[in-house]
């Protein structure tokens, strides 16, 4: 079983919320990041019933 780091889930209700569209306005439905993540291009788990985005490691300066 991998390892995760449990700082980096998010629920996919709170990352659609802050999720930033392309015209910088802020917030997306539920339904649009099940579509990022059906596409691919969202990191997904799901853990007892309940998924959750992984977010990308922090870019180190």
């Amino acid at each position: 079983m991998p390892l995760i780091d449990t700082d980096r889930l998010q629920l996919i209700s709170t990352y659609a919320r802050s999720y930033v569209k392309r015209s910088g306005a802020v917030g997306v439905g539920v339904g649009y990041i099940y579509q990022l993540i059906d596409a691919g291009k969202l990191e997904h788990i799901t853990i007892d019933g309940v998924t959750f985005i992984v977010l990308p490691l922090p870019e180190k300066t």
